[in-house]
């Protein structure tokens, strides 16, 4: 449980971080990019979620494996994670601070954190 924990406080500064550093990256891109550059940025989000999703701590050996499940799935949640808070940058420079599409990526984030939990809890409970 204490590399679950650190995983995740550590993606969660991580994502934190790269909320700064993508917005200073991505403040110089003309407007005419914007649209473009949303629609591959969404495209791309869907490879990450998907591991995300099919990824479970089952297919893991207890033994001396739950270190790669733990990679694997810290890798996957990290790229989702960069690609939501890239996402959101582009969709405030794009639409503007809209609370539904900001509060609709939040909870997507939310999501794969708490599935990752439940997945983590259905196989150490057994």
């Amino acid at each position: 449980m204490k590399t679950f924990i650190f995983k995740n406080l550590s993606l969660s500064v991580l994502l934190f971080a790269s909320w700064f550093f993508a917005r200073s990256e991505l403040a110089n891109l003309s407007p005419t990019n914007l649209d473009t550059i949303t629609l591959f940025v969404g495209l791309i989000l869907v490879a990450p979620l998907f591991a995300c999703f099919t990824f479970s701590y089952a297919q893991v050996s207890k033994n001396k494996k739950i270190g790669l499940g733990h990679l694997i799935a810290f890798l996957a949640m990290l790229t989702t994670g960069i690609l939501l808070v890239i996402l959101d940058i582009l969709l405030l420079q794009l639409v503007g601070n809209i609370f539904i599409f900001r509060a609709t990526l939040a909870l997507l984030l939310i999501t794969v954190f708490a599935y990752d939990y439940w997945d983590y809890l259905r196989i150490h409970e057994k």
